[in-house]
C-alpha cells in the first residue's frame, strides 16, 4: 500500500510564504524594524500617515500617487509629463510600505512591473503612441487568479508549492 504524503503544518507555510514575499521588497524601501514591530493585529495604531511620513517616497511619489486618478495618470503618461517607470515605481514603493504596515500583498511583482513599465515607455518613445487604454498603468490584481509559473494559493496554505501552468485568461 502506497505511503501518504506527509503535509506541512499550515502554519509552517504560512510563516514561509510571509518572507518569500517580505523577500520580495527592496531593502532601500524597508521601514525600519523598530517602527515594523509596533503594528501587530493587536495594535491601535493608524498607518495612515506612514507612506508621507517614512521617507521612502519622494514629494513626486507622492503627488503621483495621492493627486491623480487613473485617467490623469495615462493622460500624463501619454503626453509624456510623466513616465511609466516613474508611475509604476511609485505606486511599488507605496505598496511596499503598505505591505509593511499591514501585510495586505499575498504576491509581490516589483520587478516585473518595473521592468514592464519601461517596455511602455521604451514603446512610446519609438512609436509616439500608448500601448493601449491602460499604457503603463499599475494594477493590483485579486489573489484567486493565477499567474503563469507563479505559487498559487488564493489564501489555501495547502496550494503555496504548486507552480501555476497556465495564465488566467480573466486579465
Amino acid at each position: 500500500m502506497a505511503s501518504t504524503p506527509s503535509i506541512p503544518d499550515w502554519r509552517t507555510l504560512a510563516a514561509s510564504k510571509r518572507e518569500s514575499v517580505f523577500a520580495k521588497i527592496p531593502k532601500d524601501w524597508l521601514l525600519p524594524p523598530s517602527q515594523t514591530s509596533q503594528y501587530i493585529e493587536t495594535s491601535t495604531i493608524s498607518v495612515l500617515d506612514v507612506p508621507q511620513t517614512c521617507g521612502i517616497l519622494t514629494e513626486k511619489d507622492l503627488e503621483i500617487t495621492e493627486k491623480y486618478d487613473a485617467t490623469d495618470l495615462v493622460k500624463m503618461m501619454a503626453e509624456g509629463q510623466l513616465t511609466s517607470t516613474e508611475v509604476v515605481t511609485a505606486f511599488c514603493k507605496r505598496a511596499a510600505v503598505a505591505q509593511q504596515c499591514v501585510s495586505c500583498l499575498t504576491e509581490i511583482m516589483f520587478e516585473e512591473a518595473i521592468a514592464r513599465a519601461k517596455e511602455c515607455d521604451e514603446f512610446l518613445k519609438r512609436e509616439g503612441k500608448v500601448m493601449g487604454p491602460l499604457h503603463g498603468l499599475p494594477i493590483s490584481l485579486k489573489v484567486c487568479l493565477v499567474f503563469f509559473e507563479r505559487k498559487e494559493s488564493a489564501m489555501r496554505c495547502l496550494e503555496t508549492s504548486t507552480l501555476a501552468q497556465y495564465e488566467c485568461m480573466h486579465i
